[in-house]
């Protein structure tokens, strides 16, 4: 087991440890009335209203993702990347959490991104910011735009390829059932009976669902050990490519962050999910 998970009360005492930088990457998902597709809001109003203090915002779509008009989290460059640890100084020597106000997946995805690049040092606060508050720790509105730390130029990202895979390679193993493909959506989009189905109802053909809500607990902290191990035990035991998806590439990361935390890492993200594949007529959906 990997504990990639920070609890609120290790970081209530180390927020004035300057090797510690905190990310707030609160995205909300507002569907459309036909429910074909969402308006992205940025969390940065709420981010204003209340954070954990010295917690910098993070604009995932603006600052960590390719810009493109129909995947709008496309994931990013490795220039991007190292862009964004320039602007907030980040080196490999800190330890970085990551936390949403919102749905955990935020979280997961900013964890996601920074593992791809070959950061070790990267963490989630268990429960997000509602966890924090329910500790009654205390939470600030000061806007904090600049890590005080040094950014290491000869830093280099190694990119961890085989954890992506595109829509060529994904339609092969659809067919050959080489690998287990998983939807991080809900049940009711999986099932093509309610919420955002992207253009067409239902799910890739041969997949299976395990909605990203599934791998926290109600009170939103993130599944113990056991009843994480309970959770994936028969698809680990088939010792095959585990490939996760959702509509953007943002719930998938859950399943992914779950499969790390339990040592499993033949894992991979179909990053365009269904954002892409419902809008390819000759794509297989059931």
């Amino acid at each position: 087991m990997n504990n990639p998970i920070i609890e609120p009360e290790w970081l209530n005492d180390n927020l004035k440890n300057d090797n510690v930088i905190v990310f707030d990457t609160t995205v909300f998902l507002l569907p459309k009335e036909d429910n074909s597709d969402y308006i992205i809001k940025s969390g940065r109003d709420e981010y204003l209203k209340a954070h954990i203090p010295g917690a910098i915002f993070i604009d995932l779509q603006k600052e960590l993702s390719i810009a493109d008009e129909s995947i709008r989290f496309k994931f990013p460059s490795k220039d991007i990347f190292l862009n964004f640890l320039e602007k907030y100084n980040i080196n490999n020597n800190n330890k970085i959490v990551f936390y949403s106000s919102d749905k955990h997946y935020w979280a997961t995805r900013a964890w996601f991104i920074f593992y791809f690049f070959g950061f070790e040092n990267i963490y989630i606060l268990n429960g997000g910011l509602q966890n924090w508050t329910h500790k009654n720790y205390q939470t600030s509105t000061l806007n904090v735009e600049e890590n005080i730390g040094i950014y290491d130029k000869k830093i280099k990202p190694t990119e961890k390829t085989e954890h992506l895979i595109r829509y060529e390679e994904l339609r092969q193993k659809v067919e050959d059932n080489s690998s287990i493909i998983i939807n991080a959506l809900t049940s009711e989009q999986h099932h093509g009976v309610g919420g955002i189905h992207y253009g067409r109802k239902g799910h890739i053909k041969n997949s299976i669902s395990i909605p990203a809500g599934t791998n926290i607990k109600k009170d939103g902290t993130f599944l113990d050990d056991n009843e994480l191990k309970e959770k994936y035990k028969d698809l680990i035991k088939q010792n095959k490519t585990i490939i996760s998806y959702c509509g953007g590439g943002i719930a998938a990361t859950s399943v992914l962050f779950s499969l790390f935390r339990l040592g499993y890492y033949n894992f991979a993200l179909y990053d365009a999910s269904m954002s892409e594949w419902a809008k390819k007529d000759n794509a297989p959906m059931e």
